[in-house]
């Protein structure tokens, strides 16, 4: 189950936060004679009337719509209007919110360059913690940009144990991660402003896809945007699968690191994707973001060139 919501405003979260999933918690029993256990507890999903899982005593609810009602008190005590997508799973949400009234967007060289903003996500069945990430969205493409590997001390993970994370502690961490955003844009500009000086010859691109993207169908998308045709082979004898790349008169022989980091994001951000596998794809991303080619690059591709350029030298000599 999946229900999206277009948040247009700060007040739009008040209305679709409270129509999150609750959660309680349940006694456990096991064997003939329903003997009650105190070592394990149910999770039970109010609004599904379902269990959504069976976990430790050490496991603490953290309530989706305390997260909810926890950013939307924040974003008001610092006036910041919000805009974005909710994305409500039943026992797993999450919120992309960008601060729509952010004065000095980072630049990189587009109409409205990109805004800052928050990703949350929670969940009853151990899918995940209580986290906070640093998000970007890029105004010209509609582009999502999961930040939380890029920027790494930008991120806040709470994990569902140990004593009750109620409103107030929520509340806490929220704030203080909100004022944490506003403190690093200066940190993701740098980041996109080396990644747009950095850039290689289009065939080298096709190599790094296959070093983070082992899903054909994934390439074979991003591969088109770049226009590259991506042609799959296959040895009849040992049924070895190759690839071989053609580039388009669509394509560029030069691309640099923010082209293809925005192309990836575009990719994740405007296809209907698993939480899993957007996250995946979000972050091959970030590893375009934060790496520079020449780290990107496989070492046997590498090797290979060097041996190219050397065996070239030695022959005109």
């Amino acid at each position: 189950m999946r229900e999206s919501y277009n948040i247009q405003n700060t007040d739009a979260l008040i209305e679709f936060g409270g129509k999150l999933d609750s959660a309680i918690e349940k006694p456990v029993f096991y064997g003939e004679d329903r003997t009650e256990t105190l070592s394990y507890k149910g999770i039970y999903n109010e609004s599904q009337n379902e269990l959504a899982q069976i976990t430790s005593d050490r496991y603490t609810v953290i309530q989706h719509r305390d997260v909810v009602h926890a950013l939307i008190s924040g974003f008001k005590n610092k006036g910041i209007e919000v805009f974005g997508r909710l994305d409500n799973y039943g026992n797993q949400f999450r919120a992309d919110l960008v601060f729509g009234n952010q004065k000095s967007p980072i630049t990189d060289g587009s109409k409205g360059g990109i805004k800052l903003g928050i990703r949350a996500v929670n969940s009853y069945n151990r899918s995940t913690s209580f986290r906070l990430e640093m998000f970007g969205f890029r105004m010209i493409c509609q582009n999502g940009m999961s930040l939380g590997k890029v920027m790494n001390d930008i991120k806040e993970v709470t994990f569902h144990t140990g004593k009750e994370k109620n409103l107030e502690i929520i509340q806490a961490i929220v704030d203080g991660f909100i004022d944490k955003v506003i403190d690093n844009s200066t940190a993701l500009q740098m980041y996109v402003s080396k990644s747009m000086e950095d850039s290689v010859a289009w065939l080298e691109i096709t190599k790094i896809l296959e070093k983070f993207l082992p899903h054909q169908k994934h390439r074979d998308k991003i591969c088109e945007k770049l226009g590259i045709t991506m042609i799959k082979k296959i040895n009849e004898k040992t049924k070895k699968k190759t690839y071989e790349y053609v580039l388009e008169k669509t394509g560029k022989e030069i691309i640099n690191r923010w082209d293809f980091y925005n192309v990836i994001t575009s990719y994740a951000t405007h296809n209907k994707f698993s939480v899993g596998t957007e996250n995946f794809i979000q972050e091959v991303a970030q590893k375009a973001l934060k790496n520079n080619f020449a780290s990107l690059i496989p070492k046997e591709v590498i090797e290979v060139e060097v041996w190219r350029i050397s065996y070239s030298c030695s022959n005109r000599s």
